[in-house]
């Protein structure tokens, strides 16, 4: 049995969090390994309902200050340190047992024993980095919050959740305000989203939540999913919790915006994404989804994002991160 210390700089709702969760999860249940999760507890955007959850299947230990790291890794008698970051050498690495590095964001800096990445559309990808992508991991069940939040049956719902500020392409926050103030029957859900314009009795915001079964009620109530993040998306677990849930996703390239966008949901969706842009939003918000086609386009194949099991993440997990011959030695 291996031991595992899994390192997040805090526990929140975001994405990397709750992916350190899942391989922790599945290290254990799949791998037969100890997971053990550490945290920085000086960090003001840890969550306390996060943490709470995680100690209901994982011993947990905060430190207030990084080097405290070592002396606990020693007694613990781990074998290896997972550190999930950016992807910068910001010291961050043990010096007692084997550091594997998992990069969200760029790989430019090569560091620790292991150095992969969440995907190969990550900034400075070269082809000797080992990927791990994200695992997608939801209950199925069939409730939705449509009663709950009084949005009628047959009416046309977009949603999204996310980083509370990763709705962040103005002309789309323009758009959905206009299309839902000339359409009734349209509605925009928003869990953990920032706010963006005046309100709407079809415009909704809703708190986050850390609830998986909460988190499906919410993807159940919607017909697809809006997705408007400026810098794009390095693996996008959003996007891929909701088209494993079969709902179409509505997304932008942004190259006008950005040249430098991060590309992983073009790869991924490809021809099942709907793309937009700043003259076509309007007309695909108000036509690619009706009362009249909405259950006819829900039969369709919108899942992307099939081969991202659990069960075949957790394989690449332990070839990269447990089996893998220290790149310091190649």
């Amino acid at each position: 049995m291996v031991k595992i210390v899994f390192w997040d700089n805090c526990l929140n709702e975001r994405g990397t969090t709750t992916t350190l969760f899942n391989y922790a999860y599945y290290n254990k249940k799949i791998l037969g390994n100890e997971s053990i999760i550490m945290y920085n507890t000086s960090r003001t955007d840890n969550v306390s309902e996060v943490i709470e959850l995680f100690k209901k299947e994982f011993t947990v230990i905060g430190v207030s200050n990084f080097k405290l790291v070592d002396p606990i890794l020693v007694n613990l008698k781990c074998n290896i340190f997972y550190i999930t970051k950016a992807g910068e050498n910001e010291g961050q690495i043990s010096k007692v047992c084997k550091t594997v590095v998992h990069c969200v964001f760029n790989c430019n800096q090569p560091h620790g024993n292991v150095y992969a990445g969440i995907s190969q559309f990550i900034k400075g990808y070269k082809r000797k980095v080992p990927i791990v992508p994200y695992m997608i991991n939801l209950p199925d069940h069939n409730k939705n919050m449509r009663e709950e939040l009084n949005i009628p049956e047959d009416a046309v719902v977009y949603g999204r959740y996310g980083g509370y500020d990763a709705f962040d392409i103005p002309y789309v926050h323009k758009i959905v305000y206009n299309v839902a103030k000339n359409n009734s029957e349209i509605y925009f859900i928003f869990m953990n989203t920032e706010l963006f314009c005046a309100s709407l009795p079809n415009i909704i915001h809703i708190e986050k939540t850390i609830d998986l079964n909460k988190k499906v009620e919410f993807i159940n109530t919607c017909d697809a999913m809006l997705h408007a993040r400026h810098i794009g998306e390095s693996f996008g677990l959003a996007i891929a919790e909701f088209s494993t849930k079969n709902k179409p996703i509505v997304t932008t390239p942004n190259f006008k915006l950005n040249p430098n966008v991060d590309v992983a949901h073009i790869y991924f969706l490809k021809e099942k994404g709907i793309w937009y842009n700043e003259d076509n939003l309007y007309s695909i918000l108000t036509t690619f989804l009706t009362k009249e086609n909405r259950n006819e386009v829900s039969k369709k194949d919108w899942n992307a994002f099939k081969e991202y099991t659990p069960e075949k993440v957790i394989k690449q997990f332990k070839r990269v991160f447990i089996d893998y011959t220290d790149q310091k030695e190649k």
